[in-house]
């Protein structure tokens, strides 16, 4: 949140996800990868869509498309986080078992449990299991489609993880 007369950002009551506009011309993919670093310096690769929701009545009437990426940091490992104050005010890498277990945003939590597969009741037990991140269930992979003559544009399938394990898939 913006502070008027001091010029600063004040936190939020929650930990959000980072994100922002696509510029145009830019996908998905691309657009989740710059807001990340833009925001807390650390450079990521796309894998995929988890989901995305459409709200209406917003501000100047207008509606909205969110969509949630999953990234990994290049280089693997846990990444150095370097904000910046003008986007945000605070920042933290957290581990999706960490972030359901310690957090109550309505919108993220709704999505982790939903994309992981992880109830409310397991939390615990997958914090102190987990030693690394879960597999999605479902995802949306990233493909190029091509009309003749045309350059090839992102195009979302969606894919279980199991299939695109047995398909060869790069994740």
């Amino acid at each position: 949140r913006d502070d008027a007369e001091s010029g600063t950002r004040s936190p939020s009551a929650q930990w959000k996800l980072p994100g922002g506009l696509l510029d145009p011309g830019e996908s998905f993919g691309d657009a989740s990868v710059r807001e990340t670093l833009e925001e807390t310096g650390v450079r990521t690769r796309f894998r995929s869509l988890l989901c995305f929701w459409h709200r209406h009545g917003l501000t100047w009437g207008k509606s909205d498309l969110y969509y949630v990426a999953r990234l990994e940091p290049e280089g693997g490992g846990e990444p150095e986080i370097n904000l910046d104050p003008e986007e945000i005010s605070d920042c933290r890498w957290m581990s999706v078992s960490e972030f359901l277990s310690t957090q109550d945003h309505p919108l993220i939590t709704a999505v982790l449990r939903r994309s992981y597969g992880i109830e409310a009741t397991e939390e615990a037990a997958a914090a102190a299991s987990l030693a690394e991140q879960p597999t999605p269930l479902v995802e949306l992979l990233e493909a190029g489609v091509q009309w003749p003559g045309r350059e090839p544009y992102p195009t979302y399938f969606a894919s279980s993880c199991d299939a695109a394990a047995a398909e060869g898939v790069s994740r």
